[in-house]
């Protein structure tokens, strides 16, 4: 937001040089704001039963990548990359804006949780969410589950990839009641 509004009404940033008056002379229109950051996040969890909301027990899941890309209220450009601990646990600090989070990288044949299920922090955003922040504010309830391949419960006779469409056919059912 450096440089905006009129001389004496816009922020001139940390990078514009300062000149000090000596003298007795006065320079009023040097001026420098702050704006309060933002906090998004929250936790990535195993979905064990594949309903989209965190049931207790469930655990965490880390190891999975969590990106935020948009633009803050400068309209400059904003991308950030973290990765979950161990308990499913991120956070990203950023100046307020608009941001899309993704979440990639979950183990390899599992796929997102049902979206749209629970009480907000308690249900899936699925592989993606776009929030706006302003300043100060924090979202703490952007979790997403992912539900484990069930290769290892797939009938006699049943591929593991045949079992993951039934089982997606009544989740989809399920949500849609």
């Amino acid at each position: 937001m450096s440089g905006r509004g009129t001389p004496g009404t816009g922020s001139v940033g940390v990078s514009t040089p300062v000149i000090v008056a000596t003298g007795g002379t006065q320079n009023l229109t040097i001026d420098s704001g702050f704006v309060k950051s933002a906090a998004v996040g929250d936790r990535v969890w195993t979905d064990t039963n594949g309903n989209g909301i965190q049931d207790p027990g469930e655990p965490g899941l880390g190891g999975v990548t969590v990106t935020l890309t948009g633009t803050d209220i400068a309209g400059n450009p904003i991308t950030q990359t973290v990765v979950t601990g161990p308990d499913g646990s991120y956070l990203f600090n950023v100046p307020p804006g608009s941001y899309t989070v993704t979440f990639t990288g979950g183990p390899a044949g599992w796929f997102p949780s049902p979206v749209g299920q629970g009480a907000p922090g308690a249900g899936s955003v699925g592989g993606s969410f776009t929030l706006t922040l302003t300043p100060g504010q924090q979202v703490l309830t952007v979790d997403s589950g992912f539900v484990p391949r069930l290769a290892s419960r797939a009938p006699p006779g049943l591929t593991p990839t045949a079992m993951e469409r039934v089982i997606r056919a009544r989740l989809c059912c399920r949500a849609s009641r």
